[in-house]
C-alpha cells in the first residue's frame, strides 16, 4: 500500500498583375502587341516553375542522405583491439534508464537488484556467441549463480564490430524476491576498444507481472493497476490474459568482471549447485 501511495504521488508531480490590352482586335499592330505579351508571360511562368522544382529536389535529397550517413558513423566506434573470448560483463539493470513502461520505470528499477551477466563464448570477424545468466544477489564483485541455468543466445552478427546485438532468448531473474522470466530478451551494446566494458546499450524483453503482484497489492493484476496510473497498460501474455509488460531500458552499460568466466549450467537448481559449477549432465529442475 505504501508503494501505491507513492505511485499516486508521482502522478500528481508529473497575385500576379494581368495586363489586358484595351485595343485588341482594332488593328494589326495592336493584335501583335497582344501576342507579344502572351509569349513573355508564358516564358516567365516556365522559368519560375523550373526554379521551384530544382530547389525542392536538391534540398530533399541532400538532407536525407547526409543525416543517415552521419548517424550511422557516429554510433559505431573503433573496433575492439583485444580478444573477447572468455570475458564476462556485468549489467546493473537498476542503473539503466527504463523507458518502457513509460513513467513506471523508476518503480521497477527499485526492485531490480540482481546483475545480469554476459559471457563471450567465441568471436570472429563477423560473428559473436554469448551466454547469459544472473549474478548472486549482492555479490561484489559479481559471482555467477550456479543454481540458475545459463541461456545460449543465438549466434549474432558482429560485422559492425564493436557494435553487438544478441537475442532473443529467455532469462530467469529475481525481482524483489520473486522469480520471473524475461521472454524475448535482446541486448545491444558497443564494446570499448580494449574490451574492458561496453556502453550505449539497450535491453528489451517482456515479463509476466503476476508473480510480482505481492510487491504492491493482494490481488491479481496489482502491478498492472499501478502502471495504469502512469498512462501505461499491460498487454496479452501467451495465455491471452493481459498481465504482461514490455520492458525497455536504455543507457545500458556492462563492466568486465575480472577473472570470471561463465560456466554452462543445464537448468535451475541442479544437484550440488550451491557448491559451485555443476556437471553438464547434472539432474536439474528444468
Amino acid at each position: 500500500m505504501r508503494l501505491l501511495s507513492l505511485a499516486f504521488f508521482l502522478t500528481a508531480a508529473c497575385v500576379e498583375d494581368t495586363k489586358i490590352p484595351t485595343d485588341t482586335g482594332l488593328n494589326g499592330n495592336d493584335s501583335g502587341g497582344g501576342d507579344t505579351d502572351t509569349d513573355t508571360d508564358s516564358d516567365t511562368d516556365t522559368d519560375t516553375d523550373t526554379d521551384s522544382d530544382t530547389d525542392t529536389d536538391t534540398d530533399t535529397d541532400t538532407d536525407s542522405d547526409t543525416d543517415t550517413d552521419t548517424d550511422t558513423d557516429t554510433d559505431v566506434g573503433p573496433p575492439v583491439e583485444s580478444d573477447l573470448t572468455g570475458r564476462t560483463y556485468a549489467i546493473a539493470l537498476g542503473d539503466a534508464t527504463i523507458t518502457e513502461p513509460a513513467g513506471a520505470g523508476s518503480l521497477l528499477a527499485a526492485y531490480i537488484t540482481q546483475e545480469i551477466l554476459l559471457g563471450v563464448e567465441s568471436v570472429t570477424d563477423t560473428q559473436i556467441e554469448m551466454i547469459g545468466t544472473v549474478a548472486v544477489d549482492g555479490s561484489s564483485p559479481a559471482e555467477q549463480n550456479y543454481c540458475l541455468g545459463t541461456i545460449d543466445f543465438p549466434t549474432a552478427d558482429f560485422s559492425r564490430n564493436p557494435r553487438f546485438q544478441v537475442g532473443p532468448s529467455d532469462l530467469a531473474l529475481d525481482i524483489g524476491g520473486y522469480a520471473i522470466v524475461i521472454t524475448g530478451l535482446e541486448i545491444t551494446g558497443t564494446f570499448a576498444a580494449d574490451g574492458a566494458s561496453f556502453d550505449n546499450g539497450t535491453l528489451l524483453g517482456t515479463i509476466d507481472t503476476r508473480p510480482l503482484d505481492p510487491l504492491v497489492g493482494d490481488t491479481e493484476g496489482a502491478i498492472c493497476d499501478v502502471v495504469e496510473l502512469f498512462s501505461a497498460s499491460c498487454e496479452p501474455c501467451t495465455d491471452g490474459e493481459e498481465y504482461c509488460l514490455t520492458i525497455r531500458a536504455e543507457d545500458v552499460t556492462g563492466a568486465e568482471v575480472a577473472g570470471l568466466e561463465l560456466s554452462f549450467v543445464p537448468g535451475n537448481n541442479c544437484e550440488a549447485c550451491e557448491a559451485g559449477p555443476v556437471a553438464a549432465d547434472a539432474v536439474c529442475d528444468g
